[in-house]
């Protein structure tokens, strides 16, 4: 028989597994619902795929990158396969955020805050964070509950 204090601290444990689990899905939702192309349904506009391409995740620091588009870059250069973000380095980050992180992500092009006034591909998302949380939490209990 295991120690009432004992059982609090497994308690503790999983809740902190499962509080992260949440928001690191959440996080991945709503990153990827702000790279949704407008032709898939999504808020970004593609021109060049250059802003798409720029965006990026850290944790506990301001992403940084290139901030413009490389000489000789045509409408469209970036269309296709070229344009494809899997969020590969997104969910790298993810993993790597514990409880207490500052998650954050943006894109390093110089002109993504104008195009996010126009389009709203950042702010939409955003606002509707704590339906991504409901979504993400009612995922978990569903899996735990399996």
């Amino acid at each position: 028989m295991t120690s009432f204090a004992a059982q609090i601290e497994e308690w503790v444990r999983e809740t902190e597994e499962r509080m992260l689990a949440v928001t690191r899905d959440a996080l991945n939702t709503m990153v990827n619902d702000m790279q949704l192309r407008e032709r898939d349904g999504g808020r970004m506009r593609i021109d060049t795929g250059f802003l798409r391409l720029t965006g990026k995740a850290a944790l506990n620091a301001i992403p940084s990158g290139p901030s413009q588009k490389p000489a000789g870059v045509v409408s469209g250069q970036y269309t296709g396969e070229l344009d494809t973000w899997d969020g590969d380095a997104l969910l790298a980050v993810l993993m790597d955020m514990k409880l207490g992180d500052t998650f954050y992500w943006g894109w390093t092009a110089a002109y993504a805050p104008v195009r996010n006034n126009y389009d709203g591909f950042m702010d939409i998302p955003v606002q509707n964070w704590q339906g991504y949380i409901n979504t993400s939490t009612k995922k978990l209990r569903d899996r735990v509950r399996r």
